[in-house]
């Protein structure tokens, strides 16, 4: 059996940006994250008490890989309500974050010797 040379996918560079940036911060030096998205307040209180009763209810781990059928389907309606689209749910996939739902796209449309025009910056 061939293997893909997609499985052969070098490490994520900003992760050793965001590392080094740890590290420095722990030594003391002030650090200003802008490196992969972190988050620059709180969630809502809304999310957090959610959040606790799902955690108090041991409803906590891993759930479905592209998202759970009710988010998906929750994603759907805000599509049909906001936007007037009508989106089937099972067309949604969820991520973690915009690198993971990037590398997802692109690997599902091409293959090795395609040819992909990026613009810059990028």
């Amino acid at each position: 059996m061939k293997v893909s040379q997609r499985s052969h996918i070098p490490s994520f560079e900003v992760m050793k940006v965001f590392k080094e940036a740890n590290r420095l911060e722990a030594a003391g030096k002030r650090i200003l994250h802008l490196s992969v998205g972190q988050p620059g307040n709180m969630p809502p209180k809304k999310v957090l008490e959610r959040g606790q009763k799902l955690l108090d209810a041991e409803k906590w781990g891993y759930t479905d890989a592209g998202g759970t059928g009710t988010l998906k389907k929750r994603i759907a309606e805000h599509y049909h309500d906001n936007e007037g689209l009508t989106v089937d749910y099972k067309r949604i996939f969820v991520t973690v974050g915009s690198s993971s739902a990037f590398s997802t796209a692109v690997h599902a449309a091409f293959d090795q010797g395609d040819a992909v025009a990026m613009v810059e910056p990028c």
